[in-house]
């Protein structure tokens, strides 16, 4: 359960575990992890509109940018990688 009320939307959103799409109720960050520990994350908040996410490339390009800034290479850029989060949570075009 979680600790505040929050939004009720986000109560069947999926997220990517180690490569995999998994409900938000699975989804876990192991205790040890790098990015937990220190605080190594990428993360843009995008904004819904009419059910879309707004300005869905500006998001990319930032989150892209966080990658290629932190682990020094270019990120896997692929319409069906995105696609693996964006069509269980609804959210494709």
């Amino acid at each position: 359960a979680m600790a505040s009320k929050g939004d009720k939307r986000n109560e069947e959103i999926y997220a990517i575990v180690d490569g995999k799409v998994v409900p938000r109720s699975q989804a876990s960050v192991p205790l040890w992890d790098a990015g937990f520990l220190h605080g190594k994350q990428i993360w843009s908040s995008p904004r819904l509109v009419n059910g879309k996410i707004f300005r869905l490339q500006d998001h990319l390009t930032k989150i892209n940018h966080g990658i290629r800034a932190m682990m020094g290479c270019d990120p896997n850029d692929d319409d069906t990688e995105r696609n693996k989060i964006l069509v269980p949570n609804d959210l494709a075009f």
